[in-house]
């Protein structure tokens, strides 16, 4: 099974120390498809932000893969 091209582990992040969202886990592998839908106010933008790393995590781990170019 291929590496990953985004793992979030146990992510938590948080605005003046109040956790807009806690523990989210999820691995997008490569080739796949991912939407992200929502109410507007729902964190898109924000989970958006702390995957470029753009806004730290209170916790846990981001991983994001570059994918590399063939031809």
């Amino acid at each position: 099974m291929p590496a990953p091209i985004l793992a979030l582990d146990q992510v938590t992040v948080a605005y003046d120390h109040q956790p807009l969202w806690q523990g989210l886990s999820f691995h997008i592998a490569p080739g796949q498809f991912v939407a992200l839908v929502g109410p507007t106010g729902g964190g898109k933008s924000t989970l958006l932000k702390t995957i470029l790393g753009l806004l730290p995590c209170a916790s846990g781990t981001v991983a994001l893969r570059h994918p590399v170019s063939v031809g």
